[in-house]
């Protein structure tokens, strides 16, 4: 099975040996996202802003991988 690791400049980037996402033939594999780019602000802000923020982090990452959240 041939993957392929996604990355993006628009997120901050994974720290240690992990991807943004990985895709193969049929999948695109997002795990762990934060709601970064500064996850040390993220515990002083509301969750509706994380929750918000992760949801424009994924949609980068689908953007690079070149997919969208629209079959969602």
């Amino acid at each position: 099975m041939t993957r392929n690791e996604i990355v993006t400049n628009e997120i901050a980037q994974p720290v240690g040996p992990f991807s943004a996402a990985v895709t193969t033939v049929s999948s695109c594999i997002l795990a762990g996202k934060w709601p970064r780019p500064d996850f040390r602000k993220a515990r002083t802000r509301r969750v509706a802003e994380q929750t918000e923020q992760i949801f424009k982090n994924v949609a980068a990452i689908l953007r690079a991988a070149g997919k969208d959240l629209s079959m969602w």
